[in-house]
Formats: structure tokens, sequence, C-alpha cells
């Protein structure tokens, strides 16, 4: 692409060019009309001579400045092509310098940050699951309310919000995917998505589908797209069947800013709960005045697949 500067430069070309043709033509059209009236005119043999000498001047002068524009016209182009193959090609060479530096800085990134020259298959991973990812977490909250479904299973209804935020250079698409437990259901009736919204849309049940991706877990999901920098409130329901004596794990697919998790029981089901931290920061139980709710909180920020399990049993079960 030309740079403005050249792009003047040619317009002013082109203005003189004009005008020394414009000279051109009217010293031509001059010395013909001379020449026209001489031939109807009387003059004696030296006058004749005279000016029949300054036609010619006259002729061959706008005949060396077309010559003279030609050439340069023909010598200024390529010159200016050759200007122009020249900065492309440093340009080409700054950018392939560039690109060798930044290949050459994300491969000792480590060593020159931490100290440690991690092994290339163990960093490309860490860009993969970290610095890779476009997306991130916020208000990430998960909610298990369990309820009496017979005497060895609990209705699991789950309620799942958080925002997430496009932190890339590019607008995305973005999977919202949610995991069902589904071992406990039968075929005629697996578990289903009652509630899935993006920011102040409902996505219809149409627009959701459902895999069998891991055994006894049934996989929703949906995509849409974020726009850079935009950041979308994202809502989700559903209930799938779970025994009495049973453990989950609770984590994140993105980096969360922090996880807040809360159980709560049925008043006619008593068990033993525990949570625990799947992450070196400890986890943090927030008190509260209900027996049957327990609230905790996991601050971040949360890797991918870190986050929070969940188990309870029936050591004190009753109906």
């Amino acid at each position: 692409m030309r740079s403005p500067s050249i792009n003047t430069w040619n317009t002013k070309k082109w203005l003189v060019i004009f005008i020394f043709v414009s000279i051109s033509f009217f010293i031509l059209f001059a010395s013909n009309a001379l020449a026209i009236y001489l031939s109807e005119s009387g003059f004696d043999l030296t006058q004749e001579r005279m000016i029949g000498a300054l036609i010619t001047t006259l002729d061959s002068l706008a005949a060396s400045i077309i010559v003279v524009i030609l050439v340069t016209l023909v010598v200024d182009d390529r010159k200016r092509e050759k200007e122009e193959e020249i900065r492309e090609n440093i340009l080409k060479e700054q950018t392939n310098k560039e690109e060798q530096i930044r290949h050459k800085i994300a491969e000792s990134v480590f060593v020159y940050v931490f100290g440690m020259d991690i092994p290339k298959n163990v960093s490309e991973e860490i860009k993969q699951q970290i610095f890779k990812r476009p997306f991130i977490r916020d208000n990430y909250r998960v909610e298990y309310h369990l309820k009496k479904y017979n005497d060895n299973i609990l209705e699991c209804h789950t309620t799942i919000e958080y925002d997430v935020r496009n932190i890339s250079d590019n607008d995305q698409e973005f999977e919202i995917c949610f995991e069902m437990e589904s071992r406990h259901h039968t075929p005629e009736n697996p578990p289903r998505v009652s509630i899935l919204s993006a920011g102040n849309k409902r996505i219809p049940h149409e627009d959701i589908s459902y895999e069998d991706r891991k055994p006894g877990m049934r996989t929703a999901s949906s995509f849409f797209d974020i726009k850079k920098g935009d950041q979308i409130k994202i809502t989700c329901c559903f209930m799938s069947l779970k025994p009495k004596n049973h453990n989950d794990a609770i984590y994140s697919m993105y980096i969360s800013n922090a996880i807040d998790f809360i159980i709560r029981f049925d008043n006619n089901i008593y068990l033993y709960q525990k949570a625990s931290s799947l992450h070196p920061r400890p986890l943090i139980e927030i008190a509260g005045n209900e027996p049957q709710i327990h609230r905790y909180r996991l601050p971040g920020p949360i890797l991918p697949y870190q986050g929070i399990k969940i188990e309870w049993s029936e050591n004190t079960y009753k109906i």
C-alpha cells in the first residue's frame, strides 16, 4: 500500500506534467499559426529565413519538452517502484525479525520470568489451558438443593450462574456447557435443562443439544457469540438424580475469580456433608443460622479444573 506522501507526490507530479504538456502544445499551435500567417503574407528572403528558423526552434523546443516529460515519467516511475520495493523488503524483513523475536520470547518466557527451563510439552499445555483461553468467569455461583426422590435416591436441583467475559482481541463463539449426572435416570426420563439464559435472552429448548460424552453423564450445550470485551450473564437450572452417598466436583473450565457454592437440604433430609478445596488455597465456610443450608467460598483466581469437592453420606439419614 502506498503511503500518503507518495500519493501527494504523484498528484503534484501529474499537475506539473499537465502544465508542461499544455505549454508544449501551445508552442506547437503558435508555430503552426505563425507558419500559416507567413504563407499568406509577403516578406523578403532574410525575414522569411529568420522567421522560419524561429518556427523550427519552437517546434524543436516543444518536441524536446515532450521527450523530457516522457523520459522523466519512465525514470520516475521506475525509481518509485524501486523505492517501494526496497521499502516493502525492509518492512518484510523487520516483520520476520519481530516474529522471530516473539517466538524466542514465547519459548523462553518461563526461563526469563520464573527462572525455570520448563519442558516444551509442559509449557505448551500451560499456554493452551491458560494463556490462549479467550474467556474469563466472574461471579461464579453454584447451588445444590437436595430433595427426597425415594429411599436411596435424591433429587438434586442445580442452579449455576456466572458472568463470562471475552478478553481476546476478537469476537468469539462461546459454548455454554453443563454436565448432568444421568446414571440414575431411565432412558425415557433423562436429565434435561429447565432454564438456560444468556444475558436477557432465554435460550429455547430446541437450541440446546444433549450428548453422552462421558459414561453416566449427560452434557447439555448451546453456542452464542460474544463480542470483544463484552460480558454476559449465564444462568442454567436442571434436576438430576444422585444417590444419598455421593461426592461431586465443582470446577471451572475457564479462569474464575472465585466460586461460591451453596448446598441446601430439605427439612426431611439429614445427611452428613463435607466440602473441601481442589486448590492450594483453602475453602472458606460462611457461617449461617440455617442448619440445612451450608455456604462455601473458594477465593480466586481459580484455574481450569480447580474447584470444590462436595460429599454427603447417610450417617444420620432420617426420613
